[in-house]
């Protein structure tokens, strides 16, 4: 939650400074407990700013001075300013370009115009009420099984970032997820469930039998590989997640 604002205020830092006066760090709870027990730390995440106390950059705070991250909801912005006031130096934040939002948003338009598409197709038939009725009992499911709900209560951030500054999609452990984890998963079993639909119901409506074959080969590619990769964020989220398909 910490981890990606710090390291965007840093890179900023490292584009934009005059000089070497600022030094970002990280330390990992796990493997460095000498130095939790010297700061007197008990908990984590914190944000603690060390201003130097002597030489040319010496500022007019002398010890060392939380920032309350909570207070600013982990706001890498907010953080910035934050710090510049503590440092007496000019921050702000240098976020890479996303690259998942517009898969997203493209995996979003194809279900949605697949959702809309069936739509159609039933108000031809006179069911329009029955559609409108099942369609939002699937969003509501969707939303509800992928975690959207715990994200909103929880301010949960979009996206995390790895140790190098990358962009993570996943949150190891179940304690905490991403914004963006849930709809990953819920695309995901939007996916599958949209596999069955046309396995069982669209695909023994197709008369040509050459047709009919090729479809099943194609929405069961889809649903196998769509379940493998599910399996795969399962291990993500919990390591002895025992069950695996095709992907390690």
């Amino acid at each position: 939650m910490v981890d990606e604002p710090i390291r965007s205020i840093s890179r900023y830092w490292k584009k934009n400074g005059q000089d070497d006066r600022l030094y970002f760090a990280t330390i990992d709870a796990g493997t460095s407990s000498d130095i939790f027990e010297k700061l007197q730390l008990d908990n984590v995440p914190r944000l603690i700013a060390f201003p130097a106390d002597i030489g040319q950059f010496k500022g007019s705070h002398k010890y060392p001075r939380e920032i309350n991250i909570v207070a600013l909801k982990f706001d890498a912005d907010a953080m910035a300013e934050q710090l510049s006031e503590e440092l007496g130096v000019k921050l702000g934040t240098d976020v890479p370009f996303d690259y998942t939002k517009p898969l997203m948003y493209l995996g979003i338009v194809v279900v949605g115009g697949y959702v809309v598409y069936q739509l159609y197709q039933n108000l031809m038939r006179g069911g329009l009420i029955k559609s409108i009725a099942g369609v939002l009992s699937i969003v509501f499911i969707l939303m509800m099984s992928s975690g959207y709900m715990w994200g909103k209560i929880n301010q949960a951030p979009y996206i995390g970032a790895s140790r190098g500054g990358e962009p993570s999609l996943f949150s190891p452990g179940n304690q905490i997820q991403f914004g963006i984890e849930t709809q990953i998963v819920s695309a995901l079993y939007a996916l599958c469930a949209i596999s069955v639909v046309g396995l069982t119901v669209h695909v023994p409506k197709i008369q040509n039998q050459e047709r009919r074959t090729f479809m099943i080969f194609v929405w069961l590619i889809v649903l196998i590989s769509t379940y493998s990769y599910l399996n795969v964020v399962f291990r993500i989220k919990i390591p002895s997640y025992p069950y695996r398909l095709l992907l390690p």
